[in-house]
């Protein structure tokens, strides 16, 4: 059962890792459509 938690706890921290990087790629991604638009 700790082995289960602890791969719950892994897969979060990775996914609010990839959150975060998205979130800094948003402003970054707009500014690059809109040069295209």
């Amino acid at each position: 059962m700790e082995e289960y938690m602890r791969k719950i706890i892994v897969l979060k921290i990775i996914f609010i890792c990839f959150c975060m990087n998205a979130l800094a790629e948003i402003p970054g991604s707009i500014k690059k459509l809109e040069k295209n638009i």
